[in-house]
């Protein structure tokens, strides 16, 4: 159907009116000006197509005499607008605008008048154009490339079917450039999906797939009517998770937040205005892109994403040139370049490849970033194993404990030596560096130069003292003598628990703070159970913000080191937990 067009199109060509060249202008609205005896040798002088293009209300005139008659006439025009009416010869003919506010138009045919132009007539024909929309994003740069011409109805459509069929093919590249935005959206997303549960990855295949379908759209608009407020949704979806995304890399959430939607409210405000082409498109895109561009500068000031601000910074200078190209008269820089039947559109190709490079170096960086997590989980679990073998089992007859650190690694300790000799502490902190300072104790706890509980810790004290860091350790030392007797010393640990009963102990301070600090022994005997708690018993905290506090760990003081940790940690663990119990042998 369409090669018949075609060549119906050259076998009559003969009859037919070109209307390219020269017309006449006037801004204003005046229904005399469609009279066909009106004077318009005032007008402006303009040339069809209009380039750049015009908006507002205006009228357009043109006489000429035909050589040869005209059966059903018919006219058929380029994009030079998008609502105007056809006069001939002072009669309204025909009328062309659509019910939505499209985002773009493709051309049009329209049947004028079923009474035949005869050969040797003056026809005077008249546009009455009132255009309010001015093309999204890359549209701007299509070349109204026609036809304009008058002549049969038949000639009419198959030029504007031609048109069209041009435009498809010219547009091939650019289908897949707004292809690959949205590939690679769902390679993001399905990457988010299999268990990268990173929130940028989401919110730039977010961006991608916006941007890609709103490319997506202005292509269909080509050459259907589409309403152009489901390109403005896009628009703003695809730039607000941009914002989104550069919010996650700058660290500054708030502020791209509210700057995307300031301009996303800027844009809506600009669709109903009717201001002039370039101050519409200062509108739509001038608010939106500074965001983008803000958020690159802030990304390259830190080194790890500088790859990711590079590519936002083209894609912005890319984007913003769409808005001088296509309104300002011989703009040096193109946003189009033309390969044979094909026509390339710089700006969708730099948003695709703007879309695969972020999104490639986001991935690079994630599994980077998981290399790393993975290296740092191995070497927890090496120290978190090495630990272990530092925290002895229970291995003397009536002597219980239990550890449980909060994360791999933890800060408490115990230990039992010959003396015997029992150990308890917590390092402040947690973590590996917690650890390490429990490594380093153990091994000065094994070349001790006495057994008295007092002169353990003040040799600890003191090695400890400069090499802390600003840190301090909490410690209990007992000395088992036998039948129930034992001797403590304390450094700021919590007292331990005799028969169900908190020892009253001589406040010591904590490892590491003074040099020359000194420690206080006292001598208690029990008939059943000692017990010595880490904080982590006490400061267990259930979701009401609850303490377990020093009543509960009393009462349950008795019970072996298994319940009681049992208890504490069922209450809400947030730090390491060690219990230690001692058993008298009946």
């Amino acid at each position: 159907m369409k090669l018949l067009s075609i060549l119906l199109l050259f076998t009559s060509a003969a009859s037919a009116v070109d209307l390219t060249g020269e017309w006449r202008r006037h801004q204003g609205d005046d229904p005399r000006w469609a009279a066909s005896d009106f004077d318009d040798r005032d007008w402006a002088r303009v040339t069809m197509p209009l380039t750049p293009r015009r908006a507002g209300r205006y009228w357009l005139r043109r006489q000429f005499t035909l050589t040869g008659n005209i059966d059903e006439p018919g006219i058929a025009l380029g994009r030079f607008a998008r609502c105007y009416e056809v006069y001939l010869n002072g009669v309204r003919a025909a009328t062309a605008c659509p019910e939505v506010k499209s985002a773009y138009f493709p051309p049009r045919w329209l049947r004028l008048t079923a009474e035949p132009l005869l050969a040797g007539s003056t026809v005077a024909l008249a546009l009455r154009v009132d255009d309010d929309s001015v093309p999204l994003g890359f549209l701007r740069s299509f070349p109204d490339d026609g036809p304009y011409f008058l002549g049969p109805w038949r000639e009419a459509v198959a030029g504007g079917e031609t048109a069209v069929l041009q435009r498809r093919h010219a547009l091939i590249p650019t289908w897949l450039a707004a292809s690959l935005q949205l590939v690679f959206a769902s390679l993001l997303l399905l990457y988010w999906l299999t268990g990268a549960r990173r929130p940028e990855f989401l919110r730039f295949a977010g961006f991608l797939f916006g941007a890609g379908l709103y490319n997506v759209l202005q292509l269909v608009s080509a050459y259907h009517e589409i309403d152009r407020r489901w390109c403005l949704v896009l628009l703003m979806a695809g730039y607000g998770c941009l914002g989104s995304s550069l919010a996650a890399l700058s660290g500054r959430g708030a502020a791209v937040a509210w700057a995307t939607a300031a301009a996303s409210t800027v844009l809506i405000a600009s669709d109903l205005t009717r201001f002039s082409p370039f101050v519409s498109g200062a509108i739509l895109f001038v608010p939106l892109l500074p965001v983008a561009a803000w958020g690159g500068l802030v990304a390259w000031q830190r080194t790890p994403f500088r790859k990711v601000a590079v590519p936002v910074l083209l894609y912005v200078a890319f984007t913003m040139n769409t808005v001088p190209e296509g309104l300002i008269p011989g703009w040096p820089i193109p946003t189009a370049i033309t390969a044979g039947p094909f026509q390339i559109y710089l700006t969708t190709w730099i948003s695709a490849t703007f879309g695969l490079t972020v999104g490639l170096l986001m991935i690079q960086n994630a599994a980077r970033e998981r290399r790393e997590q993975a290296r740092l989980t191995r070497e927890m679990e090496a120290a978190r194993s090495i630990q272990q073998l530092l925290i002895p089992a229970a291995v003397a007859p009536g002597i219980d404990a239990v550890y449980l650190p909060a994360t791999e690694v933890g800060g408490d300790f115990w230990h039992l030596l010959d003396g015997p000799l029992l150990v308890a502490g917590d390092v402040s902190g947690k973590g590996l560096k917690a650890a390490m300072v429990v490594s380093l104790i153990t091994g000065m706890l094994d070349r001790r130069h006495s057994d008295a509980p007092a002169a353990v810790l003040a040799e600890l004290n003191r090695a400890l003292h400069a090499r802390l860091d600003g840190g301090f350790v909490t410690c209990c030392v007992v000395r088992l003598e036998g039948d129930g007797h034992v001797t403590l010393a304390s450094a700021g640990h919590p007292a331990p628990y005799v028969d169900g009963r908190e020892v009253e102990l001589a406040a010591g301070l904590p490892l590491g703070v003074v040099p020359e600090a000194s420690y206080d022994e006292t001598a208690v005997t029990f008939d059943h159970q000692l017990t010595i708690a880490s904080d982590g018993v006490l400061e267990a905290e259930n979701p009401q913000r609850e303490l377990f506090g020093f009543e509960r760990t009393r009462e349950i003081s008795t019970k072996s080191a298994q319940e009681i940790v049992a208890a504490a940690k069922a209450w809400g663990q947030n730090d390491d937990i060690t219990v230690v119990t001692v058993r008298r042998n009946s």
